[in-house]
């Protein structure tokens, strides 16, 4: 019994390292493609609920992984001192997550991860004093 709890977690071990080792891209010769493209994914992040009332104007840029088969992962604010929203900085997180499936980026033909970069910006009203 030992022995074969030991070969499930060498197996387990192994998969996950070579989840880990694979190499992740910030160009390649194909870069992942939201479905219906540039417009749609636009579209998409502007489904956004943003907040009403803001301070300031700012961007806050996420970065994520397209992985091998368009699923997004690791999704974090690269620029997190932006605001001191922290709910309006999940709100963000999730909603990247929440994206559909991308086409894989690919290099040399074969699917590979690659670096992904989106901006949300947001504006304060117009007019405010």
């Amino acid at each position: 019994m030992k022995r074969i709890l030991l070969l499930i977690s060498l197996a387990i071990l192994v998969s996950c390292s070579s989840t880990f080792a694979q190499e992740v891209f910030a160009e390649v010769e194909q870069m992942p493609e939201y479905p219906g493209g540039q417009e749609k994914l636009l579209e998409y992040l502007g489904k956004l609920k943003k907040p009403k009332k803001l301070e300031k104007d700012f961007t806050l840029y996420v970065r994520f992984l397209v992985d091998t088969t368009g699923e997004v992962q690791e999704v974090i604010i690269a620029n997190e001192s932006e605001t001191d929203d922290e709910a309006l900085k999940q709100s963000v997180v999730q909603h990247v997550r929440k994206m559909k499936r991308w086409e894989p980026g690919r290099q040399k033909g074969k699917p590979v991860i690659v670096q992904y970069v989106v901006p949300y910006k947001f504006q304060a009203e117009a007019g405010k004093e």
